[in-house]
Formats: C-alpha cells, structure tokens, sequence
C-alpha cells in the first residue's frame, strides 16, 4: 500500500495480454466519451496492436484491472484483436487512480467533470484532502478545487460536459466557473444554452450573471434585512490546544460509491461560533436546552474597539458604549478578530479584562458575544494553573457567552437586532449556534414575525 507522503517506484514489463482477460474497474470513473473510436480501431487492424501501449495490474484470478487506456481497449475490440500490448505493473488502488489521474490530465480533450468525479473519489475513499491530492499529481490544490466545485452545477450542465455533447472551445472551466455564482439552477441552465448558443465569451457571461444577481437583490424586499455572523464550520478550523481535539468533517458515503452522500462531523461543542452556559465551569448551572428561546432574541449593542494582539479591552475602551447598554440587552465586542479566522494570528486576539467583565455583570446584561476564540485571555499567554476568570464572573451571573463571532459585516452599527439559536443538546455546556443580525434600521421582533408569517409560519413560540 502507498504511504501518504508518495507512490513507491515499482518494476514493470509490456507484454501482449488477452483482450478477453482485461477489465474495468467498477470503482474507477470511466470515460463518457470516447472520440473518434472507429478511426482508430481503423489504425489499430491496420498495424494489428495498439500504437501506445494500455496500462493494467495482474490480479490474483489471472486477469487484469485496467489502470489507463480505456479508449485503446475499445478500439482494439472493434477491430477485432485477441491480444493487446499492454504494461503490466503490481499497483495498490490507490496507485491505480493516480496513475490513471495522471494519464488523464494529458488528454488533449480532458474532461473537468471526469476530473473531478475521480478527485472526489479519491477523497472519499482514500481519505485526502485536496491539498495532498495536489501535491501528489504535482498542481496546485486551486486546480482541483476548481474542477470539484464543477459537480455544483445543474446535473443537465454536468451531462452534457461530461458527455462530450457541447464544444469545449465555446465553453470551457472559466464559463462553468462564472456559472457557479448563480443559485437558481433554472437560470444556470438558461445561461449556459446562451454561451453555446451565441459564443458567448467569459466577460459576457460575468456580464450577465452580475445583471442577474443585481436584479434578484432589488427584486428580493428580504434580501439585505439578513446579516450572518456566523463563523463557516471546516475541516481544521481554529481551535484551542490541549483543550480541544480539533474538529474533523470526513465523507462516510459518496455519491458515486454509495449512492448517497453522507458526512461525519466529530468536533467538541465549543467549536467554531457557540455559545457557553454556566455548566462548563458550575457542576449546578443551566445546560443549553434549558433556556427558552427567548434568551437568544433581542437588542445588541456592537462595541467596536481595535486593539492590538494580546492586550486587554479596559473600561477606558468603552466609554461612549456605556448609556446604550440596559438591563437585558446582548452585548458583542467587535475587535476586528473574525476577519482573521482562518490565520495563525486568530490565536492572538485582544481579550476582555477583569473590570470589563464586572462592568458587564453591574449592567445585567444577558449575553456578551466576542469575535475571538474566548473573551479570557488567549491560550499563548495563558500560565499553568489559569482559572478562566472572564468565564468565571459572566457564567456565574447567568450571562451567556458568544464566542468565535465574525462581525465583520457590522461595521458603524452600534446597535441591531440579534437572533442567536442554539442546537439543543441535552445536558450539554455549550452548542453551536447561527447568529443572525438584522441589518434594516427598521428591524425590530414585530418585523421579524411578519417577515415569518408571509413565509409561512402562524406561530412562533417564546417571543413575546
């Protein structure tokens, strides 16, 4: 078997196998289109073998798995061959879909949906990542990105590239692209007989789909009265060592092995944007399904201060905040931190200090959310023997905790109407949740239920 760091180097021989013997491997994607087969099974009876030998594995049956050379095969069949010259090599599964990745990419007619299917096999069934795949094929991890994404379109656009039905030379990997920014598959589909139709070059198509989304956007009375604050969940998201295992997201069952795509999430529940309650620190405080839907709903007062790496946020920082916040309201430290959620510097953040978190506990307020990994001070600073004090005064005070916010979008907001729910899991400290934010200065609960009743909802519970 391959190590995951390479393909060991192994011995080969081309000898002349029995066509009859040679078969596909059911695992393996095959090729939808097979060109101009009949020319060539013409060339291959004339010289009676193929020009370029085919690439198989022997199996413990004595046949042979072919690895690359599919359309070879076919052809040699047509022409009537018993034997076929072929390289003969001892390879494990996964050797097998490298080799046959690499033979791929330099078809002259490749095709970035065959491509992708066998990336997201390899994915799935060898359990790596794009970035590995990348590095083993020699590209970088956009190129293969690039063509996964493709398996988003409509499955009639993936036909017909994958079938070979459209000219690769009116739309190529840059149209399917610009395609993917558009939702609606209706109108992907739409486009994509405009650019086959009419030639249509990348430049227009963009034309296009940008003319589209700005027309849905004013079209839409909803569309900008949302505003996630949420925080993506992803394999290697930020967590705190020696705390936390770190998240893991891995494929269980692949549509093109299983049928049905299914993904296991292992991750701890303070993971990515949550929020705490007073179990994690009280054997007797409130776990998270205790709390009524209520306490997730409500004003928010957004502090903006900009601190540099590991310094605290002082009373000194929130001054001008101090008359908007009352009893009750939600409170969110907006530091600049969320921008750098996927960098090492998130590590870093500012953190709340001691007479902050008392100021809050005087002004009774039911939330404080921080755009850092934790309001007490980050873990790289941390000595032996930290008693999370930040944690300590808010959760001993009933005040919840919102951490790993990106408030980013909030930028000259002081205040907003917040909605924060979390998933209820029985007895547990902490739970992921999706905060939303009402970015229309007229947002308000009575907006929210009639944007709700037009959407089919006749009751909502736990709001008054």
């Amino acid at each position: 078997m391959a190590s995951k760091k390479g393909m060991p180097v192994r011995l080969r021989n081309v000898r002349k196998i029995p066509l009859e013997k040679v078969r596909l491997i059911d695992w393996l994607p095959t090729r939808s289109d097979m060109g101009e087969i009949v020319e060539l099974a013409k060339s291959i009876k004339a010289r009676r073998d193929v020009d370029v030998p085919i690439k198989v594995r022997p199996t413990a049956d004595g046949c042979y798995d072919l690895v690359w050379g599919r359309r070879r095969l076919e052809a040699a069949m047509l022409a009537g061959l018993n034997k076929i010259s072929a390289i003969v090599e001892m390879l494990s599964d996964e050797e097998v879909l490298l080799q046959n990745a690499v033979e791929n990419m330099f078809r002259k007619d490749k095709n970035p949906i065959e491509e992708a299917n066998l990336f997201e096999i390899w994915k799935a069934k060898f359990g790596r990542t794009y970035e590995e795949i990348g590095r083993l094929l020699g590209v970088r991890r956009e190129y293969i990105y690039n063509r996964v994404q493709l398996l988003s379109l409509s499955p009639n656009i993936i036909k017909a590239i994958q079938n070979g039905s459209i000219d690769t030379s009116k739309f190529g990997l840059l149209h399917a692209r610009v395609l993917l920014k558009i939702r609606d598959r209706a109108v992907q589909e739409r486009l994509f007989r405009q650019v086959v139709e009419e030639s249509l070059t990348v430049r227009e198509l963009r034309r296009r789909v940008e003319a589209f989304t700005k027309k849905s956007k004013t079209n839409d009375s909803n569309a900008d009265v949302f505003v996630d604050l949420t925080q993506p969940i992803f394999d290697g998201m930020p967590y705190i060592p020696k705390i936390f295992t770190p998240p893991m997201i891995k494929s269980a069952s692949n549509l093109m092995l299983d049928s049905v795509n299914i993904t296991n999430i292992y991750m701890p529940s303070h993971t990515g944007t949550h929020v705490d309650t007073p179990k994690q620190f009280f054997e007797r405080g409130k776990t998270i399904e205790k709390y009524d839907l209520s306490r997730f709903v409500g004003e928010c007062v957004i502090i903006d201060v900009k601190k540099q790496p590991n310094e605290p946020i002082t009373p000194s920082d929130i001054t001008e905040y101090e008359d908007l916040v009352e009893e009750n309201s939600m409170v969110f430290f907006k530091t600049g931190w969320g921008s750098l959620f996927k960098q090492p510097e998130y590590n870093h953040h500012p953190f709340l200090s001691e007479d902050v978190a008392w100021w809050l506990r005087d002004a009774k307020v039911s939330m404080v959310g921080v755009d850092t990994l934790t309001p007490d001070m980050p873990h790289p600073m941390r000595k032996e023997g930290f008693d999370y004090p930040i944690h300590k005064i808010l959760l001993s005070n009933d005040i919840l905790i919102m951490e790993n916010l990106n408030l980013t979008p909030l930028s000259g907001v002081k205040k907003v109407w917040i909605t924060a729910f979390p998933i209820p899991i029985v007895g547990c400290e902490a739970a992921p949740c999706r905060v939303v934010a009402w970015r229309s200065p007229k947002s308000s609960i009575a907006q929210a239920l009639e944007i709700m009743g037009q959407r089919g909802f006749q009751e909502v519970k736990g709001i008054a």
